[in-house]
Formats: structure tokens, C-alpha cells, sequence
């Protein structure tokens, strides 16, 4: 919808009551969520009245505290139900390609791992990029990488301790060997909300892995841009870390993640 379209002020108004709840998430006396939603408390109240009758709005009578009811839920609910991740990221993922001239693709967590769902090659000749179905390491590719990072270490502990043992007996991997090493990697990855792997790694491609986050907070996708060394800006600010991080924040955005939640997390 179009900023400059003519609204309703008073719908506008109450929405602020509405983002400073799921900011919060969780419920609030009246001159915090007055002074959260940039109103004084006798107007906010009368606003909560409002939707307390549409269902959207309680407050419990013990504590006086407000918090979203259950109608909110449900509106909650049917968004999500309507969302399709994989179109969404797919879609996000287009406008990256176009916009760096590189591959992309999009991983979700599987049985065996970081397990390649969507690709969208380069149009420049003579990268080879990886193919859905296949199963992305964990301590050496971007994609891998961001779910070591960003998942529960209970999800992947026994999966990367098996490609530590592998990478320890590879002779000439400049891939992590030791859990020393590997931490050393994710706390950059966490730092920096973006996994990233060099030419001095993957011989010859150079990748960044974006997380994309669902609604309760958790990791849902990564979304990752790669491409030749000779092309793909290996700066954390640089033009494909940027589009790829824009990218996976807008993905998270529309499944209902907000940051408040992952801190709670």
C-alpha cells in the first residue's frame, strides 16, 4: 500500500498501541505503553477501550496491565498461514541476483543438514553453482556456517563434530579442525549477523549466508549470494553482503520476526 494513499488517523493512532505490545512482548502497564506509543496515557486509554470491545486489547484486572487478546491471535495466525516462506525468500532472493550479478540459493535445515531448496544461477558464464537437494558442510560454507551460528548448539553438535573428524583427517583444508577454531568463526558470524567464507577457503568462490528468522524468533532459512572471487566484494559492507542481509531481514519481517523476539530467544 502506498504511504502517500489518504487513511484513517485514528486506525494509524491505535496501530502504535498495537506495535508497542508485540514490540514488548509481553504486557504493560498504561504509561509505559502510553509513553511507548509517543501518547499521553488518558488518550491511550481511551484508544485501549476501543480495542478491548474489537477483541484486539485486555487487561487483566489483578496486575492492570494491557496485553493483545485473542482476536489478535487469530489476525496473527491467518497472516501466517497465508505466508509462503520459500515463495517469499525465492522472491527476495530474485531481486539479489539482479541486483549483484551473482548466484544465489536458499537452504532449510534437514535430516542431514543445511539442505539447498531454491537456486537462481548467474547469468555469467562458467560458475558452476550448487544444485537443490544437495547438503551444504556445516564448517565451511556460508550456508553452513549461519546455521552452525544461529541454530540451537543441541541441533548440530553431532553433525559438526563428525566434520571436525573429517576435516582433521583432509590433508590441506584450511576448514576449521577443532571446536576452538570453529567458535572462533560463529561468534564473527554472530557479530556480524552474516557467515562468510573467501576464495582461501572454497578455491576460487567467495559467499555470504544471511539468516532468515520466523515468527517465534527461531532460524528458519538461510539465504546465501556466491560467486567468483574475481567478482563477488568480500566486505562486510560491500554491495552482496548488503543486498544478502537486506534481503533475509525483509524475508524475517514478513514471517513475523521481530529482534525483541530472537533477544528473548
Amino acid at each position: 500500500m502506498k504511504a502517500t494513499q489518504q487513511g484513517v488517523q485514528s486506525v494509524e493512532v491505535a496501530g502504535r498501541l498495537l506495535r508497542a505490545l508485540v514490540d514488548e512482548g509481553r504486557a504493560m502497564m498504561l504509561r509505559d505503553l502510553a509513553k511507548a506509543a509517543h501518547m499521553p496515557p488518558a488518550k491511550a486509554h481511551r484508544y485501549l477501550v476501543s480495542l478491548g470491545r474489537l477483541g484486539l486489547v485486555e487487561q487483566d484486572p489483578s496486575t492492570g496491565r494491557y496485553d493483545l487478546a485473542n482476536y489478535a491471535l487469530e489476525l496473527g495466525l491467518a497472516r501466517q498461514g497465508r505466508i509462503d516462506a520459500i515463495g517469499e525468500a525465492t522472491a527476495a532472493l530474485e531481486q539479489v541476483r539482479e541486483s549483484t550479478g551473482e548466484s544465489v540459493l536458499l537452504a532449510v535445515w534437514g535430516d542431514r543438514g543445511p539442505t539447498v531448496v531454491r537456486v537462481l544461477e548467474s547469468r555469467r558464464l562458467g560458475f558452476i553453482l550448487t544444485r537443490v537437494g544437495a547438503v551444504m558442510p556445516l564448517t565451511w560454507s556460508a550456508t553452513g556456517l549461519a546455521f552452525a551460528a544461529f541454530l540451537p548448539e543441541s541441533v548440530t553438535q553431532s553433525l559438526v563434530t563428525a566434520e571436525l573428524e573429517l576435516n582433521r583427517r583432509t590433508p590441506g583444508t584450511q576448514a576449521p579442525k577443532t571446536k576452538k577454531e570453529l567458535e572462533a568463526m560463529l561468534l564473527t558470524v554472530r557479530q556480524q549477523g552474516l557467515s562468510r567464507i573467501r576464495g582461501t577457503v572454497t578455491p576460487g568462490t567467495n559467499a555470504f549466508g544471511a539468516p532468515v528468522f520466523d515468527s517465534r524468533g527461531g532460524l528458519a532459512a538461510v539465504m546465501t549470494v556466491l560467486g567468483s572471487e574475481r567478482t563477488l566484494e568480500i566486505s562486510w559492507d560491500g554491495a552482496a553482503a548488503r543486498a544478502i542481509r537486506e534481503a533475509a531481514a525483509s524475508v524475517s519481517r514478513r514471517l513475523g520476526y521481530s529482534p525483541s523476539k530472537k533477544e528473548r530467544a
